[in-house]
């Protein structure tokens, strides 16, 4: 325990010296804590400090869940399809067989799916559920494009978002290379929701946090989630990005997602 200590102070005090730490760290091993502290602020404005029972907004470590969700998914199609739990091989060849599908598949995002606005591009007859899950479509990242400072403003909504990156031209050829892509667990989300036919949120909250008893945790959609007041967000601590490149560097909130 005190070797842990001398660590995270030492880390604490490594960290940037205008922002500072905020966040909680937890050790533990074999269902014990080892180490539990919280740092920082959940709300600069008010000064509020965070506890071991704040929530925090984790970004793109929402993909792993998305992946999972994707699994799961596939997974129990093939159940669904008489494919004992037990039929190993047979699960593993179902379920790779799905992944190398191009996104276009009609139990995918066929060119009728609303995904699309009525305008498929021909790439999505080339990608494939493993392209998207590890970076190697070819896709490139949304967060890139002068449209997204808009969305930071006026939250889209996921045609919007496709719509935003679907007519730009692939980076590379599918499975080519690895180039770290947003936009494709977008369209991976979709995938989900279009076998399970529940909505991401939902069938996450389902499969995955409820069993885990992950209580705490829900996948945000979009909007001002703190001016929702909803039991969910009551422990939510506001998400801030800092801008070190500016003349004077800067703190500013970020309320969507």
């Amino acid at each position: 325990s005190d070797m842990i200590n001398t660590i995270v102070k030492e880390a604490v005090n490594n960290s940037s010296k205008i922002m500072g730490l905020s966040g909680t760290i937890l050790v533990g091993s074999n269902n014990t804590t080892i180490y539990t502290r919280s740092f920082g602020f959940v709300d600069m404005a008010t000064k509020m400090r965070g506890s071991t029972n704040t929530q925090y907004l984790i970004g793109s470590v929402t993909k792993q869940f998305t992946a999972a969700s994707l699994l799961k998914a596939l997974y129990d199609k093939a159940i669904k399809n008489g494919i004992s739990e037990h039929e190993i091989d047979k699960l593993e060849a179902y379920i790779q067989t799905e992944l190398h599908k191009p996104i276009s598949s009609l139990d995918m995002l066929p060119e009728t799916h609303p995904v699309w606005d009525g305008s498929m591009p021909a790439w999505a007859n080339k990608v494939t559920p493993h392209h998207l899950l590890t970076h190697s479509s070819g896709l490139g990242e949304y967060y890139n494009l002068p449209v997204f400072k808009d969305f930071m403003v006026n939250p889209p909504d996921v045609v919007n978002i496709v719509s935003s990156f679907k007519n730009q031209e692939l980076e590379f050829k599918p499975g080519a290379k690895y180039s770290y892509s947003s936009s494709g667990y977008i369209l991976l989300g979709e995938i989900v929701e279009q076998i399970t036919g529940a909505k991401l949120d939902v069938y996450m909250e389902s499969v995955l946090f409820n069993p885990a008893k992950m209580h705490a945790t829900f996948l945000a959609t979009t909007g001002i989630l703190h001016e929702g007041n909803l039991p969910k967000t009551r422990q939510l601590a506001r998400g801030y990005s800092f801008d070190a490149s500016a003349t004077k560097a800067t703190i500013s909130e970020v309320k969507y997602l």
